[in-house]
């Protein structure tokens, strides 16, 4: 069984969302447009509705063939507070025996 390789909805150019089902090069166009107006993510699935012209009817077979991931900027500011607070390393803790 081939691994079908899925498309980055936050990160993928224009060009990439072509590949999707459903979704030419204007509707492309417009998904990147919008991610650009919401700082650069598209949070949920449902965002995608309000893109116009964006094929609803397709979006369960775009889901299998899509994820939602963070940029990398993004991926950054939620992993580096993550490093700060692991059990046994808080300020004024001892550490777990």
């Amino acid at each position: 069984m081939d691994a079908i390789r899925k498309t980055d909805l936050n990160t993928a150019t224009a060009k990439h969302l072509t590949e999707l089902p459903g979704i030419p090069i204007n509707i492309a166009r417009r998904i990147v447009a919008y991610r650009k107006r919401h700082g650069g993510v598209i949070h949920t699935w449902e965002e995608l509705l309000n893109v116009n012209g964006f094929p609803e009817q397709r979006l369960d077979e775009i889901k299998a063939r899509a994820v939602l991931g963070l940029p990398s900027r993004q991926k950054e500011a939620v992993r580096g507070p993550l490093l700060h607070y692991l059990p046994g390393q808080g300020k004024g803790r001892k550490p777990a025996k």
